[in-house]
């Protein structure tokens, strides 16, 4: 799944990055433009992985929602989920920082984990 982020976002796990359609790309010569004359800034795929998933908690607003759109893609479950181990899924938790929301996160990704 592409993740469109502004000029101030991190890329994690790769990906191309594009200058947007009228955002004079020519001032900057260290810039990169596709010959089409522009699509999105950045579009990164999110190599699905432990400790790619625990850098997209710190980072979100919203941790539950990142756990339950991950969920719901297939190359993550196959990858991420369905091989954790107990260890891994306590690493997971422990990644919310607000120590009120742990156990919301537990309860939805306790049933997705086989390990």
């Amino acid at each position: 799944t592409p993740v469109i982020m502004t000029q101030s976002a991190a890329v994690v796990g790769g990906g191309k990055i594009y200058q947007a359609e009228g955002d004079n790309a020519h001032d900057n010569p260290n810039d990169n433009e596709e010959a089409d004359g522009g699509s999105p800034l950045a579009v990164a795929e999110v190599v699905p992985s432990i400790p790619n998933l625990i850098q997209e908690i710190q980072l979100s607003v919203s941790p539950l929602s990142t756990v339950n759109r991950r969920l719901t893609q297939q190359t993550w479950k196959r990858a991420v989920f369905d091989p954790m181990t107990p260890n891994q899924y306590a690493s997971v938790i422990r990644a919310v920082t607000i120590e009120f929301d742990q156990p919301d996160l537990a309860a939805a990704l306790a049933p997705a984990v086989r390990g």
